[in-house]
């Protein structure tokens, strides 16, 4: 069997999703496998495709606008929704970050780009993705190919079977205009989340954040004391099940993005963007999926 480099994801760990408010559900991998992907192809298997920070998700978004007279800036506050979540524990996945994690997946070091500077095509990727699946990994952790940087971090997620699922940390999905200028973790109103590691240079589970009572039906931001313990806890109380990761961002972005922008376009976007309307670019929007 082929030996992949691996990394494990830290349980409770939460996974940012862009989405359209009009999917009925945003996290079901089965659009991915019918569909297919960077990694998965189509008529493949389950694969739900998320990311791992606020940074990499909004530049889902500027990758999709690429080439359009229009900018994040341009668009309505309802035009995308941020969908929060959390994966089953103890997930292995292969490593699609480091130069050695590439080499073991046949890719070279400068993905997303070959040594010419060409973005690698889904071909590729998808070849790979079969491979990591058929090796009963549960899928790739990898550079995102919308960051030039190549600082931006994704990840494909392969459910092991129909009962494997993640799960939303927020009751309602969040608003494009709660978070098109959010910088990080906590303006969204969660803790800072862990990096995946890799099990060989590291010896144990890493440390559990621990979750607020009741945390997916309140949109409270947690107390002092709960940040705190967060740093202090390795491990959840003996007894406890954790509820997740969940606080809706509320008041504090609703002054820091909400009113500070515009909730329509502006009337020169307006004036430039009018003839979108019903456009044929407007249709292709809608149908591209956030699969890199």
């Amino acid at each position: 069997m082929t030996s992949f480099a691996t990394v494990r994801l830290p349980d409770e760990r939460v996974w940012l999703r862009v989405a359209e408010p009009s999917w009925s559900d945003p996290l079901d991998p089965s659009y991915a496998r019918e569909r297919g992907g960077r990694w998965n192809p189509p008529d493949s298997f389950p694969a739900l495709y998320l990311n791992g920070d606020v940074a990499t998700a909004r530049m889902q978004i500027e990758r999709m606008l690429a080439g359009a007279p229009v900018t994040v800036d341009d668009l309505d506050d309802e035009a995308y929704v941020l969908i929060a979540a959390t994966l089953p524990d103890d997930q292995t996945c292969a490593d699609a970050t480091t130069p050695a994690g590439l080499r073991s997946l046949g890719l070279p070091d400068t993905y997303p780009r070959d040594a010419h500077g060409e973005e690698i095509d889904h071909l590729a990727c998808q070849r790979v993705g079969l491979q990591v699946h058929d090796a009963g990994l549960d899928g790739v952790w990898c550079r995102s190919a919308c960051t030039a940087d190549e600082r931006g971090r994704e990840l494909v997620w392969f459910p092991s079977d129909r009962r494997a699922a993640a799960r939303p940390v927020w009751s309602e999905p969040l608003r494009f205009g709660a978070w098109r200028y959010a910088g990080g973790w906590r303006d969204l109103g969660l803790g800072d989340q862990p990096e995946p590691w890799a099990p060989e240079r590291r010896r144990g589970s890493p440390p559990r954040i621990p979750r607020g009572e009741n945390a997916h039906a309140s949109f409270r931001v947690p107390p002092e004391n709960v940040v705190d313990r967060r740093r202090r806890h390795a491990r959840r109380a003996p007894g406890r099940r954790d509820t997740g990761c969940g606080f809706v961002v509320g008041e504090a972005l609703k002054g820091a993005a909400g009113s500070a922008y515009p909730s329509r376009f502006s009337p020169t976007a307006r004036h430039r963007n009018s003839k979108l309307a019903g456009s044929r670019f407007s249709r292709r929007a809608s149908r591209r999926s956030f699969s890199s």
